[in-house]
Parts: C-alpha cells; structure tokens; sequence
C-alpha cells in the first residue's frame, strides 16, 4: 500500500514512494498517512496528558479516569508497549510526583 512504501521510504529502505507521490497524496484534503488518524489522535491525547499533569502534579492518570476515560485507557495502552524501552531516568520523570 501506499503507506507500507511511505514507512520503507522513511527508513531509507527501497520503495516506489517518491517526493512527489507524497505531495500529490498530502494534497487530498482528508489523506493522512496513519490509516487510522492515529497520529492525530496521539497528538490530542497528548494534549490531555500534559494538562492533566499541570493539573494534578503527574501523569498517573487511573485506567478509569472519570473526567477522560479515554484517557486513562490510552496512558495504560501507551504504558504497557513504551514502558520496557523508556530509560530509566525518562520513566522516572515522567511519572513522579510532585
């Protein structure tokens, strides 16, 4: 698919992705190059992580998580694929608290 040669391009790996095959595809209004927008929708969950950390001094956001829910599912998803390649001081101070 598109995306699979975009990711091999980006690795700098062979593919038939080219500069302009991107830009003919980033001009489609509603094309994004996550097939699931999950990259917009990191960004904005992000976004609620760092507010909820301005807010309650860290990032131990509970799984249910009255005010997000979804944030909460999305830290516990986000923590259980990262938390073995975080290094050590990353981890810690991401998730002190204050």
């Amino acid at each position: 698919t598109q995306r699979e040669e975009y990711k091999l391009l980006k690795k700098g790996r062979p593919s038939s992705m080219t500069e302009d095959r991107i830009k003919r595809l980033e001009a489609i209004e509603e094309w994004v190059w996550s097939p699931h927008g999950d990259d917009v929708g990191w960004d904005v969950h992000l976004s609620e992580l760092q507010k909820y950390k301005q807010e309650h001094g860290d990032c131990l956001v509970p799984y249910i998580c009255p005010a997000n829910p979804q944030l909460g599912a999305w830290c516990l998803h986000f923590l259980s694929i990262r938390i073995a390649f975080l290094p050590k001081l990353v981890f810690e101070t991401l998730f002190k608290r204050h």
